[in-house]
């Protein structure tokens, strides 16, 4: 049963993405503003955590270029009958004070419950795990040499 959930978020997750090289060591960012709209309250967690951590991982981090993060759409939209499957749409935008941005675009989809803790926790996951992925997304778009230009 568990294969078959992930076989199933695997194939209807889907995002919009750039593949490109990866920053220079020198490249020093900051985390900026994050500016969310949402009811959502782990949706602004989530997208901070996921900054923070991609910058980590692909930018020396210091009082560099500020990198601000803005979400543009944010939807849970039911896809499955009796409320058994769930679609999350994110898009994001990034932008550094260099003037430099980058959007990415995805959605994922969750198993719904009739327990309810049990699908606040699946959404939770979902909105991590696609938070994460959009994010490091878009900031290698940002920081892609040909990008610059």
């Amino acid at each position: 049963m568990k294969a078959i959930f992930i076989a199933i978020q695997l194939a209807s997750s889907g995002c919009g993405y750039h593949l490109g090289r990866g920053p220079s060591a020198e490249t020093v960012l900051s985390v900026g503003a994050i500016h969310v709209n949402s009811a959502d309250h782990e949706v602004e967690g989530a997208l901070a955590r996921s900054l923070g951590q991609a910058l980590s991982r692909h930018a020396t981090r210091g009082e560099g270029n500020a990198v601000d993060l803005r979400l543009v759409h944010f939807a849970v939209i039911p896809v499955g009958p009796a409320g058994r499957q769930y679609k999350i749409e994110i898009e994001i935008a990034l932008q550094a004070e260099d003037g430099q941005s980058a959007l990415a675009t995805g959605h994922q989809v969750f198993l719904g419950s009739g327990d309810g803790l049990r699908q606040r926790r699946a959404k939770e996951k979902a909105v991590r795990e696609l938070s994460g992925h959009l994010v490091e997304l878009a900031l290698m778009d940002l920081l892609r040499p040909d990008s610059k230009e």
